[in-house]
């Protein structure tokens, strides 16, 4: 599933949702969670941290752990539990109906002896269209007939409103096309030997697939090379930050002056886009560059490229050899993850990917009662209605000075502005819990446990982190021993 940043609302709708299945803190903060041996100026994460990281380590199968993390692991307890109901009364349920097909499709990915059995069978038809390409024509078409048929290759492309005018949407090319992280993976010194285990893990795809060790060595390395040149003509993430840097509107007549062998137009033909007016070419000279690659890479570099990278989205759903060394590179070698996720997550995960809005209502109706929802619609609409920020507004439009806005107040506008009067909080879930979206996610930080969030104060006059003082007198008021330390 995809990583998604966790918005106001989804924040509030996930913790009324599981009012019942995690256990309700005490107090809204307890001073005790701080680390009173940590000076707070000198380490806040530690200071703030400390104490929940030493008791919570992160599971041998993840890369990071946060409370965030262990609320997904809840939703993905429950989750299993219905996509094995619908797999053991799939042959009894209503046909075509959506608790027979997520039935079938989960049990479909849980049978190992199959999968093992069929190797990889399903990319043979792939790979023999691969074989057969002689020029550069060939290699354009396969192109765009991978993208016809949903398989991305060489850049990105997608749809999104118009940076310019949020009322359009338009079509977006990215780069794209590496194997690696970033651009960076591909020049630095720091990642040589990342390179060198790519490589490896390149021809061991190759070899899975019938290639001799010595044949797949070599295309292995005419990958990296190509790659490289892909990397060299993108941009690192911090460019990518830049707005201008993502945003290129040319006409279909311009973006063919880009790339010459390759018609756009025949492109979002083939994807069934009506694309006229025009769309944006991101990053230009990553797209000048595959019109050079097109002209002078040789047609046998071409094709391992589009091999090992046909193997490799292949390789998590292909018999156990590819699985094992997928996981080798793609988790251990680049995220340092100790151990392969249970097949049951992972089956579970595409289920999700293929079938998230169908599975999402299961999951409404079996776990979002009356009593849940009405919580979740009272909590949502105390944030709506905080006390006092109309008046303030009011009081700071009628006076022309700006008025005391809280940092609550600001979060309910936020909310405000995501919740329409009177919104149906079971609709709203339906709407987020396809593909997973009631799994509150956090943007992936690897190997980092995730802690929780807080503001340090610091009084210059006499050095003295004002929070530290704040938690020490509140520890005092409370009759903490520990303050008796400090």
């Amino acid at each position: 599933m995809k990583h998604r940043i966790v918005k106001p609302l989804a924040l509030a709708v996930g913790i009324a949702l599981f009012t019942n299945a995690v256990a309700a803190p005490s107090t809204v903060f307890d001073v005790k969670e701080l680390d009173s041996k940590i000076n707070a100026c000198s380490d806040f994460n530690g200071f703030v941290n400390a104490q929940w990281v030493a008791t919570h380590p992160i599971p041998a199968d993840r890369t990071r752990w946060g409370s965030f993390d262990e609320l997904r692991e809840a939703s993905l307890n429950v989750q299993h539990k219905i996509v094995e109901a619908a797999a053991s009364n799939a042959a009894k349920a209503t046909p075509g109906s959506i608790e027979q097909k997520i039935g079938y499709l989960y049990a479909s990915g849980m049978d190992e002896t199959a999968v093992n059995h069929a190797g990889f069978d399903p990319i043979k038809p792939q790979l023999a269209h691969i074989d057969g390409l002689k020029n550069s024509a060939d290699v354009v078409d396969y192109i765009r007939d991978s993208y016809a048929k949903g398989q991305p290759v060489l850049f990105r492309f997608s749809g999104n409103a118009d940076f310019k005018d949020s009322n359009k949407e338009i079509a977006y090319a990215n780069q794209g096309g590496l194997g690696l992280p970033t651009a960076d993976y591909y020049s630095k010194p720091d990642y040589e030997k990342i390179r060198t285990a790519y490589v490896a893990h390149i021809a061991k795809l190759l070899e899975l697939t019938g290639v001799s060790a010595a044949d797949a060595q070599q295309q292995a390395t005419a990958v990296l090379a190509f790659e490289t040149r892909l990397a060299a003509a993108s941009l690192v993430p911090v460019d990518m930050r830049k707005p201008e840097n993502r945003y290129h509107f040319v006409s279909i007549a311009d973006a063919d002056k880009v790339t010459p062998s390759f018609e756009w137009a025949a492109f979002f033909k083939a994807q069934g886009a009506d694309v006229k007016d025009g769309f944006s070419l991101s990053q230009p000279k990553f797209f000048a560059e595959v019109q050079k690659m097109l002209g002078d890479a040789p047609i046998a570099q071409w094709q391992a490229y589009f091999r090992y990278h046909a193997i490799a989205n292949a390789a998590p759903y292909l018999s156990a050899p590819f699985q094992q060394e997928d996981f080798a590179f793609e988790e251990q070698t680049l995220n340092g993850q100790k151990e392969m996720e249970p097949r049951w997550k992972r089956v579970l995960s595409t289920t999700n990917d293929g079938m998230g809005m169908a599975l999402g209502q299961l999951y409404v109706a079996d776990n979002f009662s009356p009593a849940s929802k009405q919580r979740a619609q009272e909590l949502v609409s105390n944030l709506r209605r905080k006390p006092g920020v109309d008046e303030r507004r009011d009081q700071a439009e009628g006076t022309g000075k700006m008025g005391h806005v809280r940092t609550e107040d600001r979060l309910s506008r936020q909310v405000a502005r995501l919740v329409r009067p009177h919104a149906d909080i079971g609709q709203l879930l339906r709407q987020r819990a396809g593909s997973g979206q009631v799994q509150l996610r956090l943007p992936h930080r690897k190997n980092r446990q995730a802690g929780r969030p807080h503001r340090m104060g610091h009084d210059p006059a006499n050095g003295e982190c004002l929070l530290q003082r704040a938690a020490e007198r509140d520890r005092v008021s409370s009759g903490d021993p520990a303050a008796a330390i400090l």
